[in-house]
């Protein structure tokens, strides 16, 4: 009975173990994988290309780090928007599907409008982010 209750103990200890192995390379890796996320997929949602140096993700504490994210101009080189940002999520809503930003901070933010007659550098973002319906269209309408 004692050498099964031994067994019983290594398999319980090298379920922990590698548990602790995995989350802990889930949390090494997330930073990188947060900015090759950005790098990657940003743009295709944005229509813009946009950079950073890096990212830095906790997952413990639901703490992000943008260091020196640049939003470029449409079709171009120029840089609509600059910013190193630090924000803090909450994890809890996270998990609901919820996204809740408690906190949002941005330092050295720098941005560039552009005015050609009635159009702005920015219309294409707004155009973008839309609905794409009258929100209120859903209602059904009294006769």
């Amino acid at each position: 009975m004692g050498r099964r209750l031994g067994h019983k103990l290594k398999k319980v200890y090298l379920i922990i173990i590698g548990f602790v192995a995995v989350a802990g390379i889930v949390i090494l890796f997330l930073s990188p994988l947060s900015a090759w996320l950005i790098a990657k997929y940003a743009g295709k949602y944005s229509g813009r290309r946009i950079t950073t140096d890096w990212v830095s993700v906790n997952p413990l504490t639901g703490v992000i780090n943008i260091s020196n994210l640049k939003i470029y101009e449409s079709g171009n080189d120029s840089v609509f928007f600059s910013s190193t940002i630090s924000a803090r999520v909450s994890l809890l809503k996270l998990l609901t599907g919820t996204y809740e930003i408690k906190s949002l901070i941005l330092n050295h933010p720098r941005g560039k409008i552009i005015q050609n007659d009635k159009d702005f550098n920015f219309n294409d973002l707004i155009v973008k982010f839309s609905p794409k319906e009258n929100p209120d269209s859903t209602k059904t309408k009294i006769r």
